[in-house]
């Protein structure tokens, strides 16, 4: 789970929801690993998945097919990303992420290699404890002399909750540190997120129950979020959008939405079989898993 928070995006300044929440899945790498755990996994023993996509509009993110390996404790270790090229549909490059762990099951490494093989992203992992570790973020350029670095601090609770976060960029990004803390309602999900800086928000996750499903929702001051929680703790649906209205004609640019929502389908036994987006309600592309023991 927490490869995703490793991720995070430079282009944020505050923490992002999809390291707790799921968000639709495409153009979020390892998003999925909110809605496939790694128990229920373990539990199918499920050795390799398989995601299709099927795009009904041109999207600018995803790839397809992905196809992810695991290790004998469910664990990924590897993923290859094929997507297909567009002046050549019968044709496509990959790319591919390796996952090194050690004997306790820790995360030591990953490795994010390009088409050619050279790998352009790197992290490593350093334990002072179960509780409190570093990660150090290398963005490579095969452009530029130096690599970019970023460091940051996460530290856990005896559940392995994220409780604190201390995120500290590299030198070519002019973004302000960023640092958080992260309270927890007892099923496991966040009540809210407090950043250090001000300059921003407060997340506070409200709850409702809707029937046998939990409604969980959120609020800023330009977007407004939602999760769904069926009985079985599963999300079956999320959705976010922005406050702002259209500012563009749709036809002058195809590519742009205000709203972006998913729906997740399940099987028999936990796994993650289905993924329907839609942004701004049409339907934008679903994405199918297919596993392997």
């Amino acid at each position: 789970m927490w490869i995703v928070l490793l991720l995070h995006s430079q282009a944020f300044c505050q923490v992002a929801l999809h390291n707790f929440f799921p968000m639709g899945v495409i153009g979020i790498s390892y998003g999925d690993t909110l809605l496939n755990t790694n128990a229920v996994l373990k539990t199918g023993g499920v050795r390799k998945i398989t995601t299709i996509q099927t795009s009904y509009i041109d999207l600018k993110t995803g790839f397809s097919p992905i196809t992810t390996y695991l290790n004998a404790n469910s664990e990924i270790e590897k993923i290859v990303y094929c997507m297909r090229s567009t002046a050549k549909p019968d044709s496509g490059i990959c790319l591919n992420d390796t996952i090194l762990y050690d004997n306790g099951g820790r995360m030591l490494q990953y490795i994010c290699r390009d088409a050619s093989g050279l790998a352009y992203l790197q992290c490593k992992a350093n334990y002072s404890s179960d509780e409190k570790v570093k990660y150090t973020l290398i963005h490579a350029s095969h452009q530029k002399p130096v690599n970019d670095t970023d460091i940051s601090y996460h530290y856990y609770n005896d559940r392995g909750q994220l409780m604190r976060l201390i995120y500290e960029y590299g030198i070519e990004t002019k973004l302000p540190p960023l640092s958080a803390t992260v309270y927890y309602n007892k099923d496991g999900l966040p009540d809210s997120i407090l950043h250090d800086n001000a300059a921003f928000e407060t997340y506070v996750f409200k709850r409702k129950q809707k029937g046998e499903n939990k409604v969980i929702q959120m609020e800023t001051t330009t977007h407004y979020f939602k999760w769904v929680y069926n009985s079985f703790g599963q999300c079956t649906s999320s959705q976010m959008g922005s406050k702002k209205r259209h500012t563009v004609p749709p036809n002058k640019n195809p590519g742009y939405y205000t709203e972006s929502s998913a729906t997740y389908q399940y099987n028999g036994d936990g796994t993650l079989a289905k993924v329907l987006v839609k942004r701004d309600g049409k339907r934008a592309a679903t994405l199918s898993y297919l596993y392997e023991k």
